[in-house]
């Protein structure tokens, strides 16, 4: 199955009718914990996915969840922490959503939520998914690769490949409605700030674009190598994994999925947010489905 979808930039997309189904207020404030930054956004069901969805409909992309916050993450035993959680906590309240989840790949950070938000759900391997389990160890799996599965799923894919570049970047395979595993490695600007700080002899750059050129110094060297290699290194990726198990729809999210954008291609930065609300409201039995 391939699909070719244009991603459409937020100030242009068309809205997607929603089709009737549960109760239309239900907001869930959901909180996403990586290792770099945590989000909140608040997502009712025009957020998610319409009941019987079509391709056109997953091109044109959904509106984006409210209430939008974002903050620079800290150890979770750090000085830092308390405030930060408690900051969290009570911009939470103030959303008075009727559900609040957590789809986190720090464990410190999931028990430190859980001590100030009574109420909040954790996402893990032992909620009912919407997908057949091919890995080996679902325990292992990170929560942020489990809602992306999940989104997939609610758009009704049997095969999808979801690429999440953050600080990491993961891509995730579905195959006949199977979560079949994926792929883990490091992320585009991560790699290039840990090149400038354990070698010896080079300084960290800034992760930016940068055009098809030899650099002439060393910090252009380093900063087109690491846009070139990075951006290029992911799309390689894709072509091969497309190559090895067949044609599928490409999902790409994260704080540095749009520099992957491409025609067939779908973007959607707020992927794993709508994925987390999904599961929390199929949980509930909201989405009467």
């Amino acid at each position: 199955m391939c699909i070719s979808c244009t991603p459409v930039d937020r100030t242009e997309r068309r809205r997607i009718p929603m089709a009737a189904r549960g109760d239309g207020a239900r907001r869930v404030a959901t909180l996403n914990v990586g290792n770099s930054r945590l989000h909140l956004g608040l997502c009712s069901l025009q957020h998610l996915p319409p009941c019987r969805p079509t391709r056109d409909q997953l091109a044109a992309r959904l509106p984006d969840p409210a209430s939008l916050r974002g903050w620079e993450a800290c150890p979770a035993d750090s000085p830092d922490a308390s405030h930060l959680a408690s900051a969290v906590a009570d911009t939470v309240k103030n959303l008075q959503a009727d559900r609040v989840v957590l789809v986190s790949v720090v464990p410190d950070w999931s028990q430190r939520l859980a001590g100030v938000i009574p109420e909040l759900e954790i996402i893990d391997h032992t909620w009912s998914m919407p997908f057949s389990w091919g890995v080996d160890q679902p325990s292992q799996v990170g929560a942020d690769r489990l809602a992306n599965m999940a989104l997939a799923r609610a758009w009704g894919l049997e095969e999808a490949l979801v690429v999440d570049a953050g600080t990491a970047t993961t891509f995730d395979l579905l195959a006949d409605g199977v979560f079949q595993g994926g792929l883990i490695a490091p992320g585009m600007a991560f790699a290039a700030r840990k090149l400038g700080e354990y070698a010896a002899r080079l300084d960290v750059v800034p992760f930016a674009p940068a055009p098809v050129e030899i650099g002439r110094d060393t910090a252009s060297a380093m900063a087109a190598g690491a846009w070139l290699t990075g951006v290029h290194g992911i799309l390689g990726t894709i072509d091969a994994l497309q190559e090895k198990y067949g044609p599928s729809p490409v999902v790409l999210t994260g704080g540095l999925g749009a520099y992957l954008a491409g025609d067939s291609r779908v973007l959607d930065p707020f992927w794993t947010l709508r994925g987390a609300a999904w599961l929390s409201l199929q949980r509930s039995g909201d989405l009467n489905l």
